[in-house]
């Protein structure tokens, strides 16, 4: 990884994405370094419900993958935040501590 952990974290979404797009930061370093802060910080914090550690690598491998090959995936390519009071799928906790179920009506 060329930068250190710390700057990355203070990067924009705008900058991120231009890193990522010239090929100056892996998206696979830029989503190891946010889990690895998730995991520092969270267990004070109680920011997140639910981490999904390993969907999150895979999904910024497969970018890696399609970056290298030249495909342009946009600037909020696999941003994550969701809109509060979405419903979530299948058995996944929920804002408000229920367990979703996919296409339920709410």
């Amino acid at each position: 990884m060329g930068k250190p952990a710390k700057e990355l974290l203070e990067l924009s979404l705008a900058q991120a994405a231009h890193l990522v797009k010239s090929r100056e930061i892996s998206p696979v370093d830029l989503v190891g370094v946010s889990l690895d802060r998730i995991e520092a910080v969270d267990g004070r914090l109680s920011a997140y419900i639910s981490v999904f550690e390993d969907e999150a690598r895979e999904v910024a491998i497969a970018a890696e993958t399609m970056i290298m090959a030249a495909h342009d995936l946009g600037p909020l390519h696999g941003h994550t935040d969701r809109v509060e009071g979405q419903p979530r799928g299948q058995g996944i906790q929920d804002d408000c501590g229920e367990q979703g179920s996919q296409g339920a009506a709410r």
